[in-house]
């Protein structure tokens, strides 16, 4: 990961790379572990430009495909972070788009039990930067928006995303990286298309 942001002209990684098997329910950093098929692998990293930052989310199959389960777990967290995503607006409070976060994973099969952080953080010169989340959202503002479905016995799917406060409403800034799970399952099983993904967007 560092090579290839590198290469795009970005300064450097804004937080060391967590790259855990996806079972794992809960991994700070990345480990030793020899991922193997049928492994969902699950990504957290950014890249630093001009001293601000980015961090995100991902999750991908080593094999190229998803199990059943998973791309049922990954469908929830899915339309749980695009619901949540389409929320982000001046006026708005971090508590409300939480909320909506843990009523949704609730409703899907009790998966807010296992959702033990809140539904993100700000983000400019520092990955985890200062902010009041008790005062609605203003433009200007810039969240990571994160959550997931994570049942003990696993898979873990989270998703982290960068969105932009906007005078009407938001900017999701990370929609460039692939997420939805036609788009995942493509470049995970042909890597080395990536570059021409990120061309054509």
């Amino acid at each position: 990961f560092p090579t290839s942001v590198r290469r795009e002209g970005v300064e450097t990684v804004a937080d060391d790379p967590a790259i855990p098997e996806g079972w794992i329910e809960f991994v700070p950093r990345s480990g030793g572990a020899v991922f193997r098929d049928g492994d969902m692998v699950w990504t957290d990293t950014g890249a630093a430009f001009n001293h601000y930052s980015a961090d995100i989310q991902r999750n991908m199959p080593v094999s190229g495909k998803m199990t059943d389960k998973q791309r049922k777990l990954y469908n929830i967290a899915l339309d749980v972070q695009k619901t949540v995503i389409s929320m982000v607006r001046p006026g708005v409070t971090w508590w409300e788009l939480h909320d909506k976060a843990i009523e949704m994973l609730r409703e899907a099969g009790g998966y807010d039990e296992d959702y033990y952080y809140g539904i993100g953080h700000f983000i400019g010169m520092e990955v985890h930067d200062e902010g009041d989340y008790l005062v609605p959202l203003e433009a200007g503002m810039v969240l990571s928006i994160e959550q997931g479905v994570m049942p003990p016995e696993g898979p873990r799917i989270a998703f982290e995303d960068d969105v932009l406060v906007t005078d009407d409403g938001h900017e999701w800034l990370s929609r460039i990286i692939p997420i939805e799970p036609d788009e995942v399952e493509k470049l995970s099983s042909q890597a080395s298309e990536f570059d021409d993904f990120i061309e054509a967007r």
